[in-house]
């Protein structure tokens, strides 16, 4: 899938326990991510900014799982991303 500049996209993936573990968040985001062909600038900051929850209600929901974002950077390294590069932004919203 090509992505657009305009464009939201979203990734839901059903799993069948109540806590994930690391390897399946890992996993879903790598293949989220690699599904969407995003174009890689050829040099410069990588910024990401994640939001996949871990499997609580959703007044519980308050940190990004760490599976999650080793998978996506495990997929930016794969397409060539030095992990100097790379940089993972988290932080609260109120």
């Amino acid at each position: 899938m090509i992505v657009q500049p305009d464009a939201v996209y979203l990734a839901r993936s059903p799993i069948d326990r109540a806590d994930a573990p690391f390897a399946t968040y890992r996993e879903l985001a790598y293949r989220t991510l690699a599904a969407l062909e995003v174009p890689l600038p050829a040099a410069g900051t990588i910024l990401l900014k994640p939001n996949a929850t871990v499997l609580y209600p959703p007044e519980k929901r308050v940190i990004t799982h760490p599976g999650f974002v080793g998978g996506l950077l495990d997929a930016l390294r794969d397409r060539g991303v030095p992990a100097e590069r790379m940089v993972v932004a988290d932080g609260q919203s109120g």
